[in-house]
């Protein structure tokens, strides 16, 4: 009667299940079993345990992990792993080892639709994290990447008691092309800001900055603005606190 209460319940869970007896021999086989790892039940039932756990460790991505699960089954109860199976398809199973009276029972239960949510859940949040950090106008990162890489910058300089500068281009005027082309054209201008020669003029002056902070002695040149003025427009050299309650620097 236990036997057949047993049986019942292998056939109809949706895991499935193995019992092997103290004679390590398969005594039970859930439909379950055969399906996941892709084997005939009546290959598995009766048979000893080494030639069962060697069959169903054939369809497994590595059959030593598989073995090496069971055989530790008797000294850490309620074993758990998460295998891979190449055999009938692609499937992720996570396996239970279970000592009982002398001998143990296995239950796989498939978890691949699990797996694979979490991927695209997880490929959805970094394409999500990707959009949100750049402006759709521009292309540019946008005040918010602004901030983390700002936040990441003076962890790092606080941390080397080192020194960084923020550098802040405007452009003067910009409004006065919506008021004189027209919205659309200002939307033109700005998409195709970051490439081509804005993108050159922000390179040469990113390294003329970089050749003045080198040498602190020298004197800085005038730069030319948007409006074609010249303007003494290099930062301040900051050294940063490596306090963590409030972000802060000193400049000289």
């Amino acid at each position: 009667m236990h036997e057949e209460t047993l049986s019942a319940v292998f056939e109809g869970a949706d895991e499935g299940f193995i019992l092997f007896n103290k004679d390590r021999k398969c005594a039970l086989v859930g439909r379950r079993i055969g399906e996941i790892f892709g084997v005939e039940r009546a290959a598995l039932h009766d048979g000893p345990e080494a030639d069962v756990l060697e069959l169903l460790a054939s369809a497994c991505e590595e059959p030593e992990a598989f073995v090496a699960l069971v055989k530790q089954a008797h000294e850490h109860e309620g074993e758990i792993a998460e295998l891979e199976l190449k055999r009938p398809m692609f499937r992720v199973v996570r396996f239970r080892v279970i000592p009982v009276a002398g001998g143990f029972i296995g239950i796989a239960r498939d978890i691949t639709r699990e797996r694979s949510a979490e991927r695209r859940s997880s490929q959805l949040l970094q394409r999500l994290e990707q959009i949100t950090a750049i402006d759709a106008l521009t292309q540019l990162p946008n005040r918010r990447r602004f901030g983390e890489e700002l936040d990441r910058e003076h962890g790092r300089a606080a941390r080397a008691w080192d020194s960084y500068a923020v550098l802040r281009i405007d452009v003067d005027d910009f409004s006065a092309i919506n008021t004189e082309f027209g919205i659309p054209a200002a939307t033109r201008c700005s998409s195709r800001s970051p490439t081509g020669s804005a993108r050159a003029d922000a390179s040469t002056i990113c390294w003329r900055v970089f050749r003045a902070m080198s040498s602190p002695c020298s004197s800085p040149a005038p730069m030319r603005t948007a409006r074609g003025s010249s303007r003494n427009a290099w930062p301040r050299r900051c050294r940063a606190s490596p306090s963590r309650s409030a972000r802060s620097a000193t400049c000289r």
